[in-house]
């Protein structure tokens, strides 16, 4: 009985460790006094600055977006400060990159 306990644990830790590595951030992109910044990983100049556009004219001054490694293509992941709008335009123009461009990240 004691072996059957120490195979759940050994299980129960292996999850979470597979879970958290999953979920970590394979690309972070940083949004301070409106300007965006790659802060994690690497992101297409296209990419980059389309967001740049879209966080100009949307006026977003702070917040964040990152990409976990949970899908395919990577899932996107955003602050509360930017509006779900905007973060549909950004998943647009995320995945029109990742079809038109050979993926840097």
């Amino acid at each position: 009985m004691e072996s059957v306990r120490s195979y759940l644990i050994l299980g129960a830790i292996i999850a979470f460790t597979l879970w958290v590595i999953r979920r970590r951030p394979e690309m972070e992109i940083r949004i301070e006094q409106g300007r965006p910044r790659v802060t994690r990983g690497r992101v297409p100049p296209s990419f980059l600055e389309e967001l740049a556009a879209i966080v100009e004219r949307e006026r977003i001054d702070s917040g964040w977006i990152g990409s976990t490694l949970a899908g395919n293509p990577p899932r996107l992941t955003f602050s509360k400060s930017i509006p779900e709008g905007v973060r549909q335009q950004i998943r647009n123009v995320w995945l029109a990159r990742r079809r038109f461009e050979k993926p840097a990240w």
